[in-house]
Order: C-alpha cells, then structure tokens, then sequence
C-alpha cells in the first residue's frame, strides 16, 4: 500500500490508532504508509520478518485466524494446517520449529495429521488456499 494518497476536503479528520487525532484542515494530502510496523515484524522470527511473510500473516489475520500479534485464533489442528501452508510457500523447511517457539506450542506435526483426518479441514484447506496465497 505504500505509495497511496488520500487527498480529503473538509474541516476535520478523524484518525483512529490507539487514540483520537483530529486536523482542522480545509485540503489535505495524505501518504499511507504500509500497515506492518518495524515493532510488529521485529517480534517474528527471521523466517516471518519479510514482506513475503507479512503479506501472507496479514491476509490471515485479516480473515480473523490471526490476531494483532500474528497468534493463531484458531483450534489446535486448523492452526497446525495454517502454519504448514504458510511454511510451504514460504519455503520454510523446519516449519514446527518456527512455529512452535513463535506461537508457544507444542507437538504441531500431531495436529496437523489430527487435522488431517477431519472432515472440517478439506473445506477449510479450500478457504485457506483462495485467502493465502503469494
């Protein structure tokens, strides 16, 4: 998103981050930044802190899986099959590793073959693949 403006006519802005900020403008020219701060990717992993990985870790908490800090809002077994697709176009090869140290589980490979014996985890693989993808 880098790169896009918002020009806005009228007498005020109203910016919502964790507080009000009001402008009393009458013509504006606005950069947007992308979403993703330095803060945010300085707490994943090497193997997430790219744009690649954001890109998909957003798309993934945009869909409700993820919350702000990129944890899995998820069942054991669906995050498991998250984690592994994420790691698959990644290219990460010691995916449990990384995922389990960054979301504080343990035994993901388990949940992610119990996933695989569930009827839920076709429909919600399906879903998965048209939302994350590079």
């Amino acid at each position: 998103m880098a790169g896009n403006k918002i020009y806005v006519q009228g007498s005020y802005i109203d910016v919502h981050d964790n507080e009000n900020v009001y402008l009393n403008v009458d013509k504006a020219e606005v950069d947007v930044e992308d979403q993703t701060s330095d803060e945010e990717t300085s707490l994943l992993p090497e193997e997430l802190a790219t744009k690649q990985a954001t890109k998909l870790l957003d798309a993934a908490r945009k869909e409700g899986w993820l919350d702000e800090q990129y944890h899995p809002l998820l069942s054991r077994a669906k995050s498991a099959v998250l984690a592994d697709h994420i790691a698959e176009l990644l290219g990460i090869h010691q995916k449990w590793k990384v995922f389990e140290s960054f979301w504080r589980r343990n035994n993901m490979r388990g949940d992610y073959n119990d996933a695989l014996n569930q009827k839920q985890y076709s429909k919600f693989y399906e879903k998965m693949n048209k939302i994350i993808y590079l």
